[in-house]
């Protein structure tokens, strides 16, 4: 007999359900770290682009094509040092919104003596994490992790209607079941569809 048969599958069906923020939400948080440049900026990145914290901590301005608004994800950055990104579909190219593409290039040419191949964002995931729970606080929002502000990214993507497996492509997931994971907006979006079905019918 075999005796994974008893023990049934391992993990669960359906996971935990992610947290994340909402415009409105990150809005209010945002404004609470704007006198911190590189909070600030790792931040935008972190909400708009949906990078990994380790994808954020590991750019160098050689990543950026701001003529295509394009960030070159080919790395990952830990306290052991640079090493590969998560997955293979990790190494991918996003394209930034305009707004921020312009403030990302602008932080980058503030920073005297930058070269090509430094790292642009060098604090620790430590701080990130300790800099969202400030601002958090004070900010009246939900406290949330780095990773959940990609959390937030999918999210929201999601929840406007974009294919799931364009969006897992974005943000380097190596299945599109990952990238389905966060569809409850979508199941809040049929109920907004089947009232709206209910009102022309009646």
């Amino acid at each position: 007999e075999n005796p994974c048969h008893r023990a049934g599958i391992m993990g669960k069906s359906k996971g935990k359900e992610k947290a994340f923020w909402t415009n409105e939400e990150y809005s209010a948080f945002i404004k609470c770290v704007s006198n911190k440049p590189e909070s600030y900026y790792g931040f935008e990145i972190l909400y708009w682009c949906g990078l990994r914290i380790g994808e954020l901590l590991g750019l160098t301005p050689n990543d950026f094509d701001f003529k295509e608004k394009i960030i070159h994800i080919r790395k990952a950055y830990t306290k052991y040092g640079f090493g590969p990104t998560k997955t293979e579909k990790g190494n991918r190219d996003v394209v930034m919104p305009d707004t921020v593409a312009e403030e990302i290039e602008d932080y980058i040419k503030s920073i005297f003596g930058l070269e090509s191949n430094d790292r642009i964002f060098t604090r620790s995931a430590s701080f990130y994490r300790h800099e969202l729970e400030q601002g958090a606080k004070e900010s009246g929002v939900k406290r949330l992790s780095p990773h959940e502000l990609r959390h937030s990214n999918i999210t929201y993507l999601v929840s406007q209607g974009f294919d799931p497996t364009v969006i897992g492509d974005r943000v380097g997931h190596e299945s599109i079941r990952i990238t389905l994971q966060y569809a409850h907006p979508m199941e809040e979006k049929q109920k907004q569809m089947s009232q709206f079905l209910n009102a022309e019918r009646e």
